[in-house]
């Protein structure tokens, strides 16, 4: 398994590329950018971001599961320790993790 402080780290990191991700995409959804912010919403107008904006999507999805998901397990080991507790945890986490983010990847191709 992976030492917790390099989790951490990668826990740390993943949250900065949201933020900055984030950033970038709503500024991509401001209406300096687009006639307003009600068309920058219609189905059109999304499906040309998905096919423009398709790698930042990507970013964002593979670093809110894992962000998300190592948050949730550190709360879940914090609540019960143990190894057995820790390893089952993890191995579930990650498990879920692998198919949310190969049904995440199937949409975006879907899409774009």
């Amino acid at each position: 398994m992976v030492r917790e402080s390099t989790l951490m780290t990668l826990h740390y990191i993943a949250a900065a590329i949201m933020v900055v991700v984030l950033t970038i995409h709503v500024l991509m959804h401001t209406p300096v950018l687009e006639k307003g912010y009600e068309v920058s919403l219609e189905y059109e107008r999304v499906l040309e971001h998905y096919n423009v904006a398709w790698l930042d999507l990507a970013i964002l999805l593979y670093a809110a599961l894992f962000h998300g998901l190592n948050g949730l397990r550190v709360i879940l080991i914090e609540l019960h320790q143990g190894p057995v507790w820790e390893k089952a945890v993890s191995w579930t986490l990650l498990i879920i993790g692998i198919v949310a983010a190969i049904y995440g990847t199937w949409t975006l191709i879907e899409v774009v």
